[in-house]
C-alpha cells in the first residue's frame, strides 16, 4: 500500500503536467503508430506500441494524451518498485519513500514522463527484473521469482535493447546465490526459456500491423528475414546508435560530462552515500549496482558515437541518461540509512526521531524539486509540434508531392495525416527514407499515382528523376533540404514553410513573393524561443520558423535590395537571435 501510495503521487504529478499533443522527437511517431495499428523504426517497439494502442482506447482527454500516459504510468509505477526494492534493503518505509520522490522529481526523470517513449518503459521492466532478482536472493529456493524476472527482463528485450546491459549487474546478484543453484541447472534454463519467450511473442504483432500498410510501416515487413533485419536494426547499423555521419564524433569524456549535467543532484549525493553503506551491510548489492551503472553509463556512453556539440545528436543520447540513474535509486534510501547509522556512532544510541528526521529533510529536498521543476517541464499546454505540422500543411497548395526531411518534420507530419486526416490531398514523401526499397514499396501501395522511378535518390540530385517521372505534379521542399541541386533543371524560392520546387527559368516578382510571405507568416503560430525546450527538437521549430523571412530577406540580397534585406533579417533574428543564416546575411549587407 505505501509502494502504490508513493507511486500514485508522482503519477498525480506526471499526469497534470503530461503532453496532451504530440512532442517533437519519437513520440509523435509512437503515437501514429499506437493509433493506426502502424510499425515503429527498428527495432519495431512492438510492447510499446501495443500497450499504447490500449491506452488510446481509454476515453480521457486527447489521443496524443492518452498514449503519454504510457509514459506518465509506466514512470509513476517505477517510482512504486524503487520503493520496493529499497524498503526490502532498508527495513525503512519513510526512507524508501524519501529516495523514491526523488527520483521522481529530478528534471531529467520527470521530463519524459511526460510524452510516450520507450525508455519509461524501459526503466520500469529494468526495475522488475531487478525487484524479483532481490525477492529471489531472499529466498533461492522459490523457483516464481526468477521466473517473474525472466519474463520481465524478455519483455524489456522486446521494449527496447539497451535492458541487455543491466545483464552483468543481474549476473552479479545471481551468482552470489550459486550455491543454491547446484543441480537445478533445468530451474535455471527453464528460467532462459521463459525470457525467450516474452521477448519473441511481442515481435507477431510486427508482421500483422505491417500487413495494414498503415502511414507509418517501417521496414515494410513481409517475411522473417525482414523481421530479423528489424529487430537487429540493420538499417542503423546493429550496435551503432547513431547511423548518421553528421551526428557522430566527439569523446567519451564529451559524452560524460554532458551526463553529469543531466544528473539529479540530490539524487547522486543520496547514492553515493548508499553505496558506502551497501558496502558495509550488503556487498552483493553494491556490486550489483556499480556493475550495473558502470555498463549503462561510462562504458556505454565512451562507446556511443555521438557528438554531443551537436544539438540533434545531444538530444537523441540525453534520453539513455535515464537507466544508470533509475537503476542506481534505491541505493538512495541506503543513503538515508547511511546517515541515521553515523549519527547513531556520533550520539550513542538511536532516537526514535532521528531515522524520521532524515526522512523529513529528504522528503523536503524532494518537495523543493517538485516546487523548482514543475514549471520548467511542464508541457501540458504545449502544441508546438502540432501547430508547426498544421502550418506546413495549411502552407501546400492542393496536390502537392511534399519531400520532407527531419524528423520533427516528417514524424509530426505523419501524425496529423495519419490520425487526424488532414490534408489528404497532400502526399508527404520522406526523402530520408526514399533510398529504401522497402519505402519506395510502401508508397507505391499507398499511393499509386506516383510513379517512383529507379535513381539514386541518396545523391544531391537524385530528386530530379523523381519529378522527372511525376510531370505536372506539384513539388515542394521542406526548409532542410536547401542541399538539393536538381543538376540546374529545377530550382526553389522559399514560399513560407515550404521550398516550391519550380523551373530554372521561372521568374519571380518579388512583390507578390513578399506579400505571399506576409501573409502566411501572419497566419502562422509562430512559438517564443523562451517557451520551448531549448534541449528538445522544439528549437529546430523555431529554426524553421526563422527560416521563412531569412530566405526573403537572402532574396532580396540577391536583388541589391539591401534595405528590403535587412528588414528581413532583423524579422528573422527577432524569431531566433542565434540563427546563423540570419547572423551571416547582416554581416554581408553591413554597410550597403
Amino acid at each position: 500500500m505505501a509502494a502504490l501510495a508513493v507511486g500514485a503521487l508522482a503519477l498525480v504529478v506526471f499526469v497534470l503536467t503530461a503532453s496532451r499533443d504530440i512532442f517533437p522527437g519519437d513520440s509523435p511517431e509512437f503515437v501514429t503508430v499506437a493509433l493506426t495499428g502502424g510499425v515503429a523504426h527498428p527495432p519495431g517497439y512492438p510492447l510499446l506500441t501495443m500497450i499504447g494502442a490500449l491506452f488510446g482506447l481509454v476515453p480521457l482527454g486527447p489521443l496524443p494524451f492518452r498514449v503519454n500516459l504510457v509514459s506518465a504510468v509506466a514512470h509513476a509505477a517505477t517510482v512504486s518498485v524503487v520503493f520496493l526494492i529499497a524498503e526490502r534493503l532498508t527495513r525503512s518505509m519513510l526512507a524508501s519513500a524519501a529516495g523514491a520522490l526523488v527520483l521522481a522529481f529530478g528534471a531529467l526523470f520527470w521530463k519524459w514522463s511526460l510524452v510516450v517513449e520507450a525508455f519509461p518503459l524501459n526503466d520500469l521492466l529494468a526495475l522488475l527484473v531487478l525487484y524479483f532478482l532481490v525477492v529471489w536472493h531472499e529466498r533461492p529456493t522459490t523457483r516464481w521469482p526468477l521466473f517473474a524476472a525472466a519474463a520481465a527482463f524478455g519483455l524489456g528485450v522486446a521494449n527496447h535493447q539497451t535492458i541487455t546491459l543491466l545483464i552483468p549487474g543481474y549476473a552479479v546478484i545471481v551468482l552470489d546465490r550459486r550455491h543454491e543453484l547446484r543441480g537445478r541447472a533445468a530451474f535455471f534454463w527453464q528460467a532462459v526459456g521463459v525470457s525467450l519467450l516474452a521477448a519473441v511473442i511481442p515481435y507477431a504483432y510486427i508482421p500483422i500491423a505491417a500487413g495494414r500498410h498503415e502511414i507509418m510501416n517501417w521496414g515494410g515487413v513481409q517475411s522473417l528475414g525482414d523481421l530479423v533485419r528489424q529487430f537487429l536494426r540493420l538499417d542503423y547499423g546493429t550496435g551503432q546508435l547513431i547511423p548518421y555521419a553528421a551526428y557522430q564524433g566527439g569523446t567519451g569524456i564529451d559524452r560524460l560530462a554532458d551526463f553529469a549535467k543531466h544528473v539529479n543532484p540530490a539524487l547522486a549525493v543520496l547514492v553515493t552515500l548508499g553505496f558506502l553503506h551497501a558496502w558495509r551491510r550488503a556487498r552483493w548489492y553494491f556490486w550489483a549496482s556499480l556493475a550495473m551503472f558502470a555498463v549503462t553509463g561510462p562504458v556505454f556512453l565512451t562507446y556511443a558515437n555521438a557528438n554531443v556539440q551537436d544539438a540533434t545528436a545531444r538530444f537523441v543520447l540525453q534520453r539513455f541518461y535515464l537507466l544508470p540513474q533509475v537503476v542506481l535509486a534505491p541505493l538512495a534510501a541506503l543513503g538515508l540509512a547511511f546517515v541515521v547509522d553515523l549519527a547513531r556512532r556520533r550520539l550513542g544510541s538511536t532516537p526514535r526521531w532521528l531515522p524520521r528526521a532524515v526522512a523529513a529533510i529528504a522528503l523536503g529536498v524532494a518537495a523543493v524539486e517538485l516546487a523548482v521543476t514543475y514549471r520548467i517541464v511542464d508541457r501540458s499546454n504545449d502544441h508546438v509540434a502540432h501547430d508547426f505540422a498544421m502550418d506546413i500543411l495549411a502552407t501546400a497548395r492542393e496536390n502537392t508531392v511534399l519531400l520532407a526531411g527531419g524528423d520533427h518534420v516528417v514524424l509530426t507530419l505523419a501524425y496529423v495525416q495519419g490520425v487526424e486526416h488532414v490534408r489528404p490531398d497532400v502526399t508527404m514523401v520522406a526523402i530520408p527514407l526514399l533510398p529504401f526499397d522497402w519505402y519506395q514499396r510502401e508508397l507505391k501501395l499507398r499511393h499509386p499515382d506516383l510513379n517512383i522511378p529507379l535513381a539514386r535518390f541518396d545523391q544531391p540530385d537524385g530528386l530530379k528523376a523523381f519529378m522527372q517521372a511525376n510531370p505536372g505534379r506539384t513539388f515542394a521542399l521542406t526548409g532542410e533540404q536547401q542541399g538539393q541541386t536538381f543538376a540546374g533543371v529545377y530550382g526553389t524560392y522559399g514560399r513560407g514553410l515550404l521550398l516550391p520546387v519550380i523551373g530554372p527559368d521561372a521568374e519571380l516578382d518579388l512583390n507578390a513573393v513578399k506579400a505571399d510571405n506576409e501573409k502566411l507568416m501572419a497566419s502562422y503560430r509562430v512559438p517564443s524561443l523562451d517557451s520551448v525546450d531549448r534541449e528538445s527538437f522544439e528549437r529546430f521549430i523555431v529554426d524553421w520558423y526563422a527560416l521563412v523571412p531569412w530566405r526573403l530577406g537572402f532574396q532580396f540580397e540577391q536583388a541589391k535590395n539591401y534595405g528590403e534585406a535587412r528588414a528581413w533579417f532583423e524579422r528573422s533574428l527577432a524569431i531566433q537571435p542565434e540563427l546563423p543564416e540570419a547572423i551571416d546575411g547582416m554581416r554581408r549587407i553591413q554597410g550597403k
